[in-house]
């Protein structure tokens, strides 16, 4: 046998020894990599995965699918009431036909019930007329409803004066409109008579700056405000 193969024969030799030796570590170490992967899950396990969700030691990008969930906002009790309020009040206004006489709406204040006056009064009176009630009746169903309201009751003129033994200015006409409408609303709610204020703001606030026709006539109005508990 020729010297040469002896050494090549030791080489393959010793060459095969080194590939098995390689082949049984990786083998061992990935024996020891699945037990300490079935070591982690049952360590974690308490902390729960979603279902069909992969991560990092299943083969997964460890990135969950889908949108994260969003924080439900925070609803407020009394913007909630104010807002069920508001829409109870524009339904009965609506229904008894006075949708274009009456604006309801939420204010940083409270709930705001603006009438126009020639619904309420006739010129240079303080005596409510009937078709009024309907609006009226919808507001004290709400002051039934909510006995911890406060309600203030808003008295406004046009800018015309008016000069008689029983409104000398504007001021004692807003005024009286006021305590009109806050009488009614007492009789028809039975709510005692301290949870209502009267303001009577004559011509110092107008709705709608002007003389024409249509902005004294926007200018006459009681609003009526539910302030906020």
């Amino acid at each position: 046998m020729e010297r040469w193969l002896v050494t090549y024969a030791d080489l393959i030799t010793l060459l095969m020894a080194y590939f098995i030796m390689v082949y049984s570590l990786s083998q061992l170490d990935l024996a020891k990599f699945r037990r300490v992967v079935a070591g982690f899950r049952a360590a974690t396990a308490s902390f729960g995965m979603p279902d069909g969700s992969h991560g990092v030691l299943d083969g997964g990008s460890g990135v969950l699918e889908g949108e994260a969930p969003q924080p439900t906002p925070a609803v407020d009790p009394t913007e909630q009431l104010l807002q069920g309020l508001a829409t109870d009040i524009q339904r009965r206004v609506l229904a008894s036909g006075l949708g274009s006489e009456v604006e309801v709406r939420v204010t940083p204040e409270g709930l705001r019930v603006s009438m126009a006056g020639p619904l309420l009064f006739d010129t240079a009176s303080a005596d409510l007329r009937p078709q009024a009630d309907p609006v009226l009746r919808a507001v004290a169903q709400a002051l039934r409803a909510r006995p911890d309201l406060r309600v203030r009751v808003e008295g406004h003129a046009d800018s015309r004066p008016i000069r008689t033994f029983r409104f000398p200015s504007n001021w004692e006409l807003s005024s009286a409109r006021a305590g009109a409408v806050v009488r009614r609303l007492a009789a028809l709610s039975g709510a005692d008579g301290t949870r209502f204020t009267i303001v009577g703001y004559g011509d110092s606030r107008p709705a709608r700056p002007g003389d024409d026709p249509r902005s004294l006539a926007r200018n006459r109005r009681v609003e009526i405000v539910l302030l906020r508990p």
